[in-house]
């Protein structure tokens, strides 16, 4: 995979088994999430240590690697901590799984809700943009919900046996959130004049 940044003059080749990641990250590097995400947590750690918002950012990486287990980080089959390319598009340092794990048990709600708000405030402009075009171009805007209607697991102990996910046979299925259509309209389109 070929990467440049700002910095260099040329083109630079590493190999990686994450490529959505890569692509991903760039767009990240490009709207400063790291170093959004890096001023958000403020969380006391070490001089050396690697930035708690590396570690929540690593976390997610973990997850949209499709990973089931945050040990998956550092022993799975293609390990993420391994892969510079993925370090370098999203501009993070990588630690053990169990740096993350520990890190994960110090976070308070207070952060989350302030790491929340920070990504809320990059997305905002993306959502309004598409909104607009779709209300512009077609008068209504279509929401959908999860629509692969798959059972939940039998090993579930939030939900009933019998619970569904997604829209299915033109109804919303048992766990399907219901969104209270004008307070979702609002929070969409709040600073938008259509």
């Amino acid at each position: 995979m070929t990467l440049t940044t700002a910095n260099e003059t040329g083109p630079v080749y590493q190999s990686t088994q994450h490529a959505m990641l890569v692509a991903w990250g760039r767009f990240a590097r490009h709207l400063e999430v790291s170093q959004r995400v890096r001023d958000a947590v403020q969380i006391a750690r070490q001089a050396n240590a690697i930035p708690g918002g590396d570690l929540i950012l690593q976390f997610a990486l973990a997850s949209l690697a499709g990973y089931e287990y945050l040990q998956d980080l550092n022993k799975g089959t293609h390990p993420l901590v391994h892969d510079q390319a993925v370090a370098d598009a999203w501009d993070v340092r990588f630690a053990h799984y169990t740096n993350v794990s520990r890190f994960l048990y110090q976070v308070d709600a207070a952060t989350v809700e302030t790491v929340e708000a920070e990504l809320a405030a990059m997305l905002q402009p993306f959502l309004q943009r598409a909104v607009h075009e779709a209300v512009s171009q077609q008068g209504y805007l279509t929401l959908c919900g999860d629509l692969t209607g798959r059972p939940v697991s039998a090993y579930s102990r939030t939900y009933p046996p019998d619970t569904v996910f997604g829209y299915m046979a033109n109804q919303l299925s048992n766990n399907t959130r219901k969104w209270n259509s004008r307070n979702l309209c609002e929070k969409l389109l709040a600073p938008m004049v259509l």
